[in-house]
């Protein structure tokens, strides 16, 4: 019964962080900004221009290199990032943020 009851209280309280969340001034912004959002539209305005991609590449560590058959393996971090137009909003509409 005491894991029941602990369950429960979990479930309380991780619903009431969730919710507080969504009320305060980032999750209103966050949702108001991804009310309409569409993955599939590119991220700009005007449709003829390009999109600039920062892409860095960092080598975590090798593996193995095998000389003959020209091959190694390896870890690596990839970030890519670029400017969302449609991901924009006024600093003084909310709440200075």
């Amino acid at each position: 019964m005491l894991y029941v009851s602990q369950l429960i209280l979990t479930a309380v309280v991780g619903t009431s962080m969730f919710v507080s969340a969504v009320f305060s001034p980032e999750g209103e912004l966050v949702n108001k900004l991804l009310q309409n959002y569409t993955k599939a539209v590119r991220p700009v305005l005007d449709p003829l221009q390009a999109i600039k991609i920062h892409i860095s590449l960092v080598m975590i560590s090798l593996f193995g290199v095998d000389e003959r058959k020209q091959f190694i393996q390896v870890s690596y971090y990839l970030w890519l990032s670029w400017k969302d137009e449609y991901l924009t909003w006024s600093k003084w509409d909310h709440h200075g943020i």
